[in-house]
């Protein structure tokens, strides 16, 4: 029976030495070395099938978002071994998301999320949301309201966008949503969140 491997479109995470690593069918990253050819390991994943992949911004880490139950987990490069691992579903929560960003210390992740609440007879699917989770308590920590004017004009694509972080000003981190020109979230820091319409207005 042949192996079913899912390449993720744009979402392939690209290591030093022409190594490439790719989200795979149902549950692992493999390694391909570009040089041999060929596949030469199969990385197992913890939380299920993965849909999509960032490298840390120094390189050494890959992040990995996974569909069965809103999981993250993060590859160390070097070792190619799943460091840390979570999922973000609880019996009365579920959380779609895809993608997203550590910020440059790789304390916490950026994304974008929608939140549904099991009730008695249904789900009930509330507001996408700029999200922030906290990789070393494994949880969200802070959520902002997306604008309803940039909401509305991205009705049914902004789930799929990624946050990028492009600047950062001690402890605080500038994002930005890749495929969404000229608009901005929030700033998140220890002291909370603050509006910033451009990088250059946030100096």
């Amino acid at each position: 029976m042949k192996t079913l491997f899912s390449i993720l479109v744009l979402s392939c995470a690209v290591a030093p030495g022409a190594t490439l690593f790719m989200g795979a069918y149902p549950d692992s990253v493999i390694v391909f070395d570009e040089s041999k050819g060929q596949v030469v390991e199969k990385i197992p994943l913890v939380t299920g099938l993965p849909t999509a992949m960032r490298l840390s911004l120094d390189r050494k880490k890959i992040y990995v978002t996974t569909n069965d139950h809103s999981g993250l987990e993060v590859i160390d490069v070097a070792t190619r071994k799943v460091i840390n691992h979570f999922v973000l579903n609880t019996p009365t929560k579920r959380y779609r998301f895809n993608s997203g960003v550590a910020d440059p210390q790789d304390k916490v992740f950026y994304t974008v999320t929608t939140e549904m609440n099991k009730l008695n007879d249904r789900y009930e699917i509330g507001k996408l949301k700029y999200t922030v989770i906290d990789l070393a308590q494994q949880k969200i920590v802070k959520t902002a309201d997306i604008a309803k004017e940039d909401e509305n004009a991205n009705a049914g694509f902004y789930g799929q966008c990624v946050i990028v972080c492009i600047e950062s000003m001690g402890d605080e981190f500038l994002c930005y949503v890749d495929y969404y020109k000229g608009k901005f979230p929030p700033w998140y820091s220890a002291h909370g969140w603050s509006q910033a319409s451009s990088p250059s207005s946030a100096h």
